[in-house]
């Protein structure tokens, strides 16, 4: 499902990619949607990627489950859902929703997810070897209002999930 470009061509510029052929996407934001294992029941699955951002999990989620599905994207804001609309619009994208929601509103979905996966905002000191400024600019204030942002999260999107469904925390 991937390649490693070396080149030094501007991806973004070209036809292929204007089309929907493909996405960029780093090697470990890829790993995270194959964990999730979407479609592996072999029935239609509905997932729900809750901090969806720019969607490039959504995306690839809603590419695994091979149109025999649904993936809800959310986010707390709105432009990073107007970018995942275009992105989805232009890779052509099927059974993917995107709405904006917060921990302040009830979980989308009264009967549950087959899937939820949560890659929650942190503080990005795990990037730190090939980020060294942010060693300096981030405070352990930092750390730990994300870390009660991310339990938080953690506290709905496990109200999500339906009985026998899976969790995937990021």
């Amino acid at each position: 499902d991937s390649i490693e470009y070396k080149g030094t061509r501007d991806l973004f510029r070209t036809g292929a990619f204007h089309r929907g052929e493909f996405e960029i996407q780093d090697v470990s934001s890829q790993v995270v949607a194959l964990c999730c294992a979407p479609g592996s029941s072999g029935a239609p699955e509905r997932w729900w990627d809750v901090c969806a951002g720019e969607g490039g999990k959504t995306l690839h989620l809603a590419d695994l489950l091979d149109g025999k599905g649904e993936v809800l994207a959310t986010d707390r804001a709105k432009w990073r859902l107007d970018r995942l609309q275009q992105r989805s619009s232009r890779a052509k994208s099927k059974g993917v929703r995107w709405t904006f929601w917060d921990e302040t509103r009830p979980i989308p979905a009264e009967k549950g997810f087959d899937g939820v996966l949560l890659d929650a905002p942190c503080s990005g000191v795990g990037t730190w070897s090939r980020n060294p400024h942010a060693r300096w600019t981030t405070t352990p204030k930092d750390v730990e209002e994300l870390a009660a942002c991310q339990t938080r999260l953690l506290e709905f999107a496990c109200r999500g999930v339906k009985a026998g469904g899976r969790l995937v925390y990021s």
